[in-house]
């Protein structure tokens, strides 16, 4: 069975994609749907990933052509951009920010520039800026 790594951002030691996440409030059942999203991205290639829509991108609104979005429909629209790697040769992605869509429209509409921002901090230090990935629901 296919197995990609994946990883979350973090700053000064606390995910920053599960703060994003608790910041937003997401519900049980969102965060389910999120979890059952991640889980198919975990199991299959990235290629594969891109082209059934699991993922969209590269985004045009990024400061790079490396930013994607994980997208979510649930009672809110979700949004996780994310890298693939980014570290040479790693079968992974890493979650870089969190953002909610609606009408076309991310908030905060500056997710990909801080995912751009933050996937060159883990390119640069990647032992600082990321952890193994948290899933969303508890338990």
């Amino acid at each position: 069975m296919y197995k990609m790594s994946l990883w979350d951002y973090q700053v000064r030691g606390r995910n920053a994609i599960q703060e994003w996440a608790d910041r937003v409030r997401l519900s049980k059942r969102d965060r389910g749907l999120l979890d059952q999203k991640v889980d198919a991205l975990e199991a299959m290639a990235f290629e594969l990933a891109t082209h059934t829509h699991l993922v969209a991108g590269p985004l045009n609104n990024s400061r790079d052509k490396h930013i994607y979005k994980l997208r979510v429909n649930g009672s809110i629209m979700i949004r996780l951009m994310m890298c693939r790697g980014p570290l040479l040769g790693e079968n992974a992605c890493t979650f870089l920010a969190g953002a909610t869509e609606r009408d076309m429209k991310l908030t905060p509409v500056s997710a990909p520039s801080l995912a751009s921002e933050r996937r060159l901090q883990v390119c640069e230090d990647y032992r600082q800026y990321r952890r193994s990935h948290e899933r969303f629901a508890p338990g």
